[in-house]
């Protein structure tokens, strides 16, 4: 290139000042220039105080590439690496996806509705943003299309077996020909990186194994979509399913709404260590959200509502939180096969259609500080192999069936407490299971039985007048069962005993004049906050001992009490 095409024409300078250093005189000498030009036609370079810079045209709006004055930017393609393209409502948004796939970067969707018929596909590392859920509208034209990310190169042929804290796994089949370090595999309801693949039956994890010991048992692998987002947009009107995962990893789903799509609204598989929040489902033929295969998902405020099917199904769901609006849905609000270590809280799963939720298969879960109400069968119902469910803190009513009903013999081990429960069309509990631990029932009155739930123990008096022995202060209101055994010590004097309620006499007075005991129970009706007493007396004469034995409040069901002395 000759020295002539660098030289810049320059307008309306003054002449540079001998005095001046030859920084100084640089910034002087451009100080007052209107325009520079390098070279012409379309290799020219200008750049002009009246339209910005521009290159490869002689006029500024002919121009490939151009900047205005306020920063706007026109250019035929851009290529770096990480990059955010801005798409108009009459643009491409596949094409701008594709312009990022090896790199990275953001797609970013004005307000507006994009008339789409075919699918949006998702790379790794690409980032779909648009401007709002109200404002920015992907409509899929009744077409069955959507939002799509999903891994490929799927394989689980064999078996595997890897012991915790190491990280080679032995087994499979074909391993060399079919998985490479790009691939993860599952074990345990949790991915793992490959970073080695040693022989036909050897790998190597990135990472020790941190899961239960594993001999012989099936394995998944794929090469993962990951580290991608949809975010501030709504998907209507597919013919099919609105937004689908499958083999995806480390993804982001925020601000979305899905609605009026021919079958489900989201329908996430084969995933982990995911987030959601503030999804809107509703107005689905099919279920609002479908989970299979899916580990360390955390949501925040999934609204899944008037869907034709279950607000939200799962399948093998495990380690993930899950807090709701699951309401008005033509089947359960909520359905899972394979919940475990996980948690529903805060949500409020009401006026669906059958359950509110529905366990099977389920293990080790928390179900809290939610509301169950208005569902047209049960309010929620375990029906089979449910084991160490708690359920806690619910408010549990208007259920055209039961309140809970723990439906199988099969359910092992599960614990109720802390419910309110209010007009369910059955009754408040249905409990067919085994060693459930049911520990309240507000709205049920106690009612009296064999079980010890408060015990103040033994007690001593030479007294010859009534004086208070023990003390148990209830927290319920109902009916329970006072005990207590009575003796004289020394064999020669009558001991007295009587039960009082908050220092009036309320039970029978007993009587009884030898050293061996006499036991009494009688029933007593009370209300929370009473302080049930016992007092006794030896009458005068010679010195004798009254002592009372075993001064406990026995019901049915654990409750809960205040032992005072």
């Amino acid at each position: 290139m000759s020295v002539s095409q660098w030289k810049p024409i320059i307008k309306k300078e003054e002449a540079p000042s001998s005095t001046k250093k030859q920084t100084e005189r640089g910034f002087g000498y451009y100080s007052n220039t209107k325009q520079v030009k390098v070279g012409s036609g379309t290799s020219v370079y200008r750049v002009n105080v009246e339209d910005g810079l521009f290159l490869g045209s002689e006029q500024f709006d002919n121009a490939p590439f151009r900047v205005n004055m306020a920063g706007q930017l026109w250019a035929t393609s851009v290529n770096t690496l990480q990059q955010e393209i801005t798409v108009e409502t009459t643009g491409n948004i596949q094409t701008a996806i594709n312009t990022l796939a090896s790199t990275g970067g953001m797609v970013k969707l004005k307000s507006g509705t994009y008339v789409l018929t075919d699918d949006i596909t998702i790379p790794s590392n690409v980032k779909l943003i648009g401007n709002g859920q109200t404002v920015t509208l992907l409509y899929f034209s009744l077409q069955d299309k959507g939002v799509r990310a999903s891994g490929g190169s799927a394989y689980s042929v064999g078996t595997v077996t890897i012991s915790n804290g190491t990280n080679i796994v032995s087994g499979g089949s074909n391993w060399t020909t079919n998985l490479t370090s790009s691939h993860r595999i599952r074990l345990d309801n949790f991915w793992y990186e490959i970073y080695a693949v040693s022989s036909a039956t050897t790998l190597v994890l990135t990472t020790n194994y941190t899961g239960m010991d594993l001999s012989g048992v099936t394995y998944d692998s794929a090469v993962m979509t990951q580290n991608f987002a949809v975010e501030d947009l709504s998907v209507i009107y597919s013919a099919g399913t609105g937004i689908y995962f499958n083999y995806v990893y480390y993804w982001f789903m925020n601000r979305v709404t899905v609605a009026y799509c021919g079958g489900a609204g989201v329908d996430i598989n084969n995933s982990t260590s995911s987030h959601m929040a503030w999804v809107n489902t509703f107005d689905n033929t099919g279920n609002g959200d479908d989970f299979n295969q899916v580990d360390h998902l955390e949501t925040q405020t999934l609204w899944s509502l008037r869907n034709g099917g279950i607000g939200v199904y799962g399948v093998n769901v495990s380690d993930t939180n899950f807090t709701s609006i699951l309401g008005r849905n033509n089947d359960d609000g909520a359905y899972f096969d394979g919940l475990t270590d996980s948690v529903i809280y805060a949500s409020d799963c009401s006026n669906n259609t059958s359950e509110g939720l529905e366990l099977v298969n389920s293990s080790d879960c928390f179900i809290v500080s939610s509301e169950f109400q208005n569902n047209g069968t049960d309010g929620v119902k375990l029906v089979s192999d449910c084991d160490r469910i708690t359920i806690s803190g619910l408010s549990v009513k208007n259920n055209t069936n039961w309140g809970i009903n723990i439906a199988s013999s099969t359910d092992d081990n599960n614990i109720l407490a802390g419910i309110a429960f209010l007009d369910n069309g059955s009754g408040d509990v249905n409990d067919q299971g085994t060693n459930t631990r049911n520990d309240t029932q507000i709205s049920t009155p106690w009612l009296p039985g064999t079980l010890t739930v408060a015990y103040s123990g033994n007690h001593n008096t030479t007294g010859t007048a009534y004086v208070k022995l023990g003390e148990i202060q209830t927290y319920r209101t109902g009916t329970i069962t006072t005990y207590f055994g009575l003796s004289n010590l020394n064999n020669s004097r009558d001991a007295y005993g009587r039960v009082y309620k908050n220092g009036v006499a309320a039970g029978t007075e007993r009587s009884h004049g030898d050293n061996t005991a006499e036991y009494y129970a009688e029933n007593l009706g009370v209300t929370s906050g009473d302080l049930i007493q016992l007092y006794g007396y030896i009458v005068d004469g010679g010195g004798d001992t009254c002592k009372t034995y075993d001064f406990s409040i026995r019901v049915n069901s654990i409750i809960d009490n205040k032992i005072n002395s």
